[in-house]
């Protein structure tokens, strides 16, 4: 099975990277973007993401809704990890740690090269999608890393250390 999958993998790999090096490209490339989520959480935020950042390119999300088949999901995050790669990589973004969506996509780096983070928050989202034209892939996954985490705050702590300072 993995075998079969992997050459599957590697031809759509294949199919999409030659296809696209004979096309010309209107944007330049950036690191694509895939968020793989429970429910409709990862479209979501994309479209919550682009009233902050406005229109992009090359992110797309992926859902695991009640009663999915997770091989046809597994299939699906291979594809869309090979159609979004333009050259400089991908960046999978996971809603739970553990969770379906998280185990699948883990599955798939047995075949395919991406990074991946998981606890997806809008921070992070944000991030990558600010400074995925200027950074490398490892950089950028650190980069949403860091900010997934900072997005992190107490309010009433925050607004408390702020009344202080003043």
């Amino acid at each position: 099975m993995y075998t079969q999958t992997y050459k599957l993998i590697t031809l759509l790999c294949a199919q999409q990277n030659s296809s696209s090096i004979t096309t010309e490209r209107k944007v330049k490339d950036v690191i694509g973007l895939l968020l793989v989520t429970h429910g409709n959480f990862g479209a979501e935020l994309l479209r919550s993401a682009e009233l902050i950042v406005g229109p992009f390119e090359q992110a797309e999300a992926l859902t695991l809704q009640h009663g999915d088949d997770v091989q046809v999901l597994r299939k699906n995050v291979a594809e869309r990890i090979c159609a979004l790669d333009q050259g400089e990589g991908v960046l999978v973004l996971i809603d739970l740690f553990g969770g379906s969506p998280s185990n699948i996509t883990a599955a798939n780096m047995r075949e395919t090269d991406f990074q991946c983070l998981t606890g997806v928050n809008m921070a992070m989202l944000v991030e990558a999608l600010e400074f995925r034209e200027e950074c490398d892939l490892v950089e950028l996954k650190e980069r949403c890393l860091e900010a997934g985490r900072a997005g992190i705050r107490d309010l009433r702590e925050a607004f408390q250390a702020r009344k202080m300072k003043a």
